[in-house]
């Protein structure tokens, strides 16, 4: 397992930043803030043992908040290939990751009911309360977001051998990749490789639909457009009607075919 050793005071990652990878603290301690008006907010404060990361990696999203070293630090540094596998192969480390989640719930749990300036966490948030996205962002899913057109996404996939897979996606970021158990749709492939074990997934963003290529080797195209792995240049929009996409390079024969209605 890679190791990092960071200097006290040192930015391991950014609130936005992409999420590549998990952490867990071999030594040191490491503090995670949240950007607010009144300035940076402390979430918590962890040490050794304990992980963070592994939430945004795991959904492909971008970091909600940032981490900071307290003082000198020692990493190791997980990725989403063997994650799942890492904290299942130690007891211990199971144990300590379980720990760290509930701790996380209990103390969002905390901040929920303070913000909501409820006392107790009983209380039903009916249709005519504020919703969490009132509360937190100042907007309400009664307005033109809930106006929007709810729409289909149908994937087709046509593997080289065996029967031809047909969903509706429903469930966002939808992952593909080579890896079975950890991807939403697996695709079988043989050497030389042209699909990642963890190639591109399809994300939801305010009513469009994007396809966000999470580093693969030989890349992705979208509608014959190939974006890359650089995080300016990683999505492309799939359009109204019929999409394809490409695994691989553009000869590649994983191909799927996605139609938006």
């Amino acid at each position: 397992m890679e190791q990092l050793r960071i200097n006290p005071g040192s930015v391991i990652f950014s609130e936005g930043d992409a999420s590549a990878e998990a952490y867990r603290i071999v030594s040191g301690k490491v503090q995670i803030t949240i950007a607010t008006k009144s300035g940076p907010r402390i979430l918590s404060q962890l040490s050794s043992g304990e992980f963070f990361g592994e939430l945004g990696m795991v959904d492909a999203l971008p970091r909600s908040a940032s981490a900071t070293a307290l003082n000198e630090t020692v990493l190791e540094v997980i990725t989403f290939e063997n994650f799942f596998d890492y904290i299942a192969s130690d007891k211990a480390i199971f144990s300590g990751y379980l720990r760290g989640v509930f701790e996380r719930l209990r103390v969002s749990r905390l901040m929920l009911r303070i913000t909501l300036g409820k006392e107790a966490s009983t209380e039903y948030i009916g249709k005519d309360d504020r919703t969490l996205e009132e509360v937190f962002f100042g907007t309400s899913l009664h307005g033109k977001e809930a106006n929007q057109q709810e729409r289909t996404i149908q994937l087709t996939f046509t593997p080289r051998k065996g029967q031809t897979t047909e969903e509706i996606i429903e469930r966002f970021p939808f992952r593909i990749g080579r890896s079975y158990g950890y991807n939403d749709l697996s695709i079988p492939d043989e050497k030389p490789y042209q699909v990642s074990r963890n190639h591109c997934c399809i994300e939801e963003q305010s009513g469009h639909f994007f396809v966000k290529d999470l580093a693969s080797k030989l890349g992705t195209v979208v509608n014959g457009k190939r974006i890359t792995k650089d995080p300016a240049g990683s999505l492309g929009e799939l359009i109204i009607g019929e999409n394809v996409i490409i695994l691989g390079r553009d000869e590649s024969p994983h191909r799927l075919r996605v139609i938006v209605s």
